[in-house]
């Protein structure tokens, strides 16, 4: 028979759960922010929610030191927090490139851009190895690509072989 007034009670309040989630979601939203673009391979909220939530919930479906309670209001607090954050990057560009980051170069018309590099610890070889899987065998076919936010690159390649730079200006359609 299940104990219904332990399944839902809580062992600390409702203030210090909701507290103790913030904290341990901002600070790990700081630290993955600080590690890296490509450790992850994919958005950090995704990552946090799916790792936070499973652990939060989880300990209230199993009934281990929270109840379901307990785990709900875990899951409540990120999600909230969540929300929070894709309002705030959605408003403000600035609140954007803070969170989430922007695309880095790491090739600009066939050079490789060895700073940035560096900063993501990106080698010539897994670059090369990226590129090949976007079917470029050369640098120098690469007009930029770029390491994204969410660990992946993206490539343009130069048109014909050159640089669309050297190319006369397209002119766009009037609307």
């Amino acid at each position: 028979m299940p104990h219904w007034g332990e399944m839902f009670s809580l062992e600390v309040s409702a203030l210090e759960l909701i507290a103790r989630t913030s904290i341990v979601y901002l600070s790990l939203v700081t630290a993955l922010r600080v590690v890296g673009r490509r450790e992850t391979g994919m958005e950090l909220s995704d990552i946090l929610m799916v790792v936070l939530i499973s652990e939060g919930v989880g300990t209230g479906m199993y009934g281990k030191n929270l109840s379901v309670t307990g785990g709900l209001i875990v899951a409540g607090t990120l999600l909230g927090w969540s929300h929070l954050f894709d309002w705030l990057i959605y408003r403000f560009p600035l609140v954007q490139r803070i969170l989430r980051g922007s695309p880095l170069k790491l090739v600009v018309n066939g050079r490789l851009q060895r700073r940035n590099m560096r900063r993501e610890l990106v080698s010539e070889a897994e670059l090369s190895s990226h590129l090949r899987s976007h079917g470029i065998e050369d640098f120098e076919a690469v007009k930029v690509a770029y390491l994204e936010p969410n660990g992946e690159l993206s490539v343009i390649k130069k048109e014909d072989g050159k640089d669309q730079d050297d190319a006369p200006p397209r002119k766009s359609p009037v609307v």
